[in-house]
Formats: structure tokens, sequence, C-alpha cells
């Protein structure tokens, strides 16, 4: 069996805001292979702006809606009191806010996505619109692109690993 190592990313150092700003606006290439062909597709990442209107709907970093609460249900005391997490009403609006919140990042961040019905701004009419199109896989690996948005950390030498060698 061969084994192949991965050479460390190039470190690019970057000394003007403006550099920083140029590298977040370049587009993401998301790859998949569909049919034995590789896909290539264009996506962005959100301004913080666009972020915040994403999490305002259902915030993938906290795992949780903004604006949905599951039932309180009444216990014999205030104490006691509890919320029902697995009622099926609310896990069906959840998951219904998790696919606004996911067809918004890709209609924001994906220009081909957007180019085949532009203008629109209703949450509603953009998660209709995003989950008639493409296929689920697909979909996900859109949203998961445009949420990382291309970034990673780089180990820090000295502090949580030993040193890469050159040689």
């Amino acid at each position: 069996m061969e084994t192949t190592t991965q050479n460390p990313p190039q470190v690019m150092r970057i000394e003007s805001l403006a550099e920083l700003q140029a590298r977040c606006e370049r587009p993401i290439a998301v790859r998949f292979v569909l049919d034995g062909q590789v896909i290539e597709v264009p996506v962005r990442r959100l301004s913080p702006a666009e972020q915040e209107k994403v999490d305002q709907v259902y915030d993938f970093a906290e795992n949780r809606s903004r604006e949905l609460r599951p039932p309180l249900v009444k216990g014999r005391t205030p104490e006691e009191d509890r919320y029902d997490y697995n009622n099926e009403k609310y896990q069906a609006e959840l998951e219904k806010l998790k696919r606004s919140a996911r067809a918004l990042a890709i209609y924001t961040g994906c220009s081909a996505v957007q180019a085949g019905k532009p203008g629109l701004s209703n949450r509603d009419e953009i998660r209709d619109y995003v989950q008639g199109i493409l296929t689920e896989h697909i979909l996900n690996i859109l949203h998961l692109n445009i949420m990382a948005g291309g970034l990673d950390v780089a180990e820090r030498v000295n502090f949580t690993s030993p040193p890469v060698s050159d040689g």
C-alpha cells in the first residue's frame, strides 16, 4: 500500500486589512464527483451581516433556533417545569427552520443558485426554491462549504504541537 504525505499549507503573510479582505472575497471552489465527473461550483463566504440573517433563522454554530422554543410542560411546581424538546410539532418546525437557514445561506453564497431565480427575499420562497433544486447531498455540500468558508485553523508551532521539520 502506497502512503502519501501532505505538504503543509504555504504560509502567506498578510500585512494589511485590504489584503485580508481581498482574500476573504475570493470565491471558494467547491468540488464534488457527480456521475464520474468532477464538478466545480464557485461559492463565496457570507459577510457578517449575511451570516447574522442566517443565524436569526437557525444558528448552526450554536445548534439552536433564536425564534422557536419548545413547548413548556408544567410540573407540580415551577422548578419541575421542563421544555419538551421531543414534541413532534416542535421538531417539525425546527427542521423547517434548519432548511430555511440552509437555503438562505446557499441562495446568498452561491451565485449559480441565485441566478436560477434572482431577486427572492422572502425566507419561505427561498426555502421552497432551493429545496426544489439539485439533490439533498449537493445542497449539503454547498452549505457546508459556504458556512466553513474555506477556513481551517493552522497549528501553532511550539504551542500545541511540535514544530514541523522541513526535511
